[in-house]
């Protein structure tokens, strides 16, 4: 019988601690003589199969406002308005980084989305 042979090779082991969740990358290369890429394998101890999804982005409100003014002209009807959007102008965050290694610049559960700032829309309809 021929020995057992290593399926792969580890070429780097690294581990991250988030909170109090321990991640650890272990970047593992094929046999020599396969074709096959090298393969990034994650381990997460302490994070249950529930964990995935679970995420819960802050909740946020907006108030918008429209004010109309409609007119009859003979045949035809005038209308002018003023769409106001988030009349408060709150930028509160919408959603949270949900990538436990982050992107970039943003780390896990920093804010990556906000609600637009204050608008202001002016229209002039005629319609006949």
């Amino acid at each position: 019988m021929q020995p057992c042979t290593s399926m792969s090779t580890t070429i780097t082991q690294s581990s991250r601690t988030v909170d109090d969740l321990v991640v650890r990358v272990h970047r593992t290369r094929p046999p020599v003589d396969s074709k096959a890429p090298p393969v990034v394998v994650l381990h997460g101890w302490g994070a249950s199969i529930d964990a995935v999804g679970s995420l819960t982005n802050p909740s946020w409100a907006s108030l918008d406002l429209r004010v109309q003014y409609v007119r009859p002209i003979r045949k035809a009807r005038f209308e002018a308005f003023v769409d106001i959007f988030n009349v408060t102008d709150t930028q509160d965050a919408t959603r949270l980084q949900d990538l436990l290694a982050g992107s970039g610049q943003v780390s896990y559960l920093d804010a990556i989305r906000f609600l637009d700032p204050r608008r202001f829309f002016i229209g002039f309809r005629v319609s006949f």
